[in-house]
């Protein structure tokens, strides 16, 4: 039987961020979202943890502004430090997150307040849209980069800071490999970084990239090399 609900709040409270104003992207250490309205098909207790299966019509809103509209999960586990999603169908301004799963783990909720070192991430992405000012709510790093990208395909596995990744994208029309491992990614000036890059484009399209990414023109010298590519 389906259950509707309206107006209830999922939040967890980090003490040492206390009256802080709130950032511009979700902290994952400190949620405090609002979920307008949901439909689920089935709520059940399984141990100790709680399963929901069948979520449709979600929409949620975070503190931050980091929002959900009209999207859909096939079931949601919760447990003990344990947040386990399968069949991700997310919507957000103007991308579209598609996951067959997304695992967010920790031995218990209390790690959650060392997110980036202390909480594994194990996702897969599947024909996914990221439009950076919406997807940058919730990944602060996609809107600091300013990636418009289609087609997204690939996996995650590991923590903010010590992850292996494997992605295919269409990026400004451009087709993207990114396979490696990073580690330090929130310390850039000692991050050390694994990757094999492989990109299929034109000279015009690498300089909208660069654009995108650097946000300042592309060098003179730079500029010409690709001219002459």
């Amino acid at each position: 039987r389906k259950v509707s609900a309206e107006q209830f709040r999922f939040k967890l409270y980090n003490e040492r961020l206390a009256g802080r104003t709130p950032e511009s992207a979700i902290d994952y250490s400190d949620m405090n979202i609002i979920i307008e309205s949901a439909d689920f098909e089935e709520i059940a207790i399984k141990g100790k943890d709680v399963i929901i299966t069948g979520i449709s019509n979600l929409n949620a809103t975070d503190i931050s502004g980091a929002e959900l509209h009209g999207s859909s999960l096939g079931a949601l586990t919760v447990g003990e430090g344990l947040l386990d999603f399968r069949g991700v169908d997310f919507h957000t301004g103007g991308s579209r997150l598609r996951l067959p799963y997304l695992i967010i783990s920790a031995p218990t909720w209390e790690d959650y307040i060392d997110f980036c070192d202390k909480t594994t991430l194990n996702l897969q992405l599947q024909n996914t849209i990221i439009e950076p000012l919406s997807a940058g709510k919730w990944v602060a790093e996609l809107g600091e980069f300013g990636l418009q990208g289609e087609s997204v395909n690939g996996i995650f596995e590991g923590t903010v800071n010590d992850f292996a990744a494997d992605i295919v994208a269409q990026l400004y029309d451009s087709e993207v490999t990114l396979i490696g491992e990073v580690q330090g990614i929130t310390a850039p000036a000692t991050m050390h970084a694994d990757l094999n890059l492989n990109l299929a484009t034109t000279p015009e399209k690498v300089g909208n990239i660069y654009r995108s990414v650097l946000h300042e023109e592309v060098p003179q010298e730079v500029a010409v090399w690709l001219e002459k590519t």
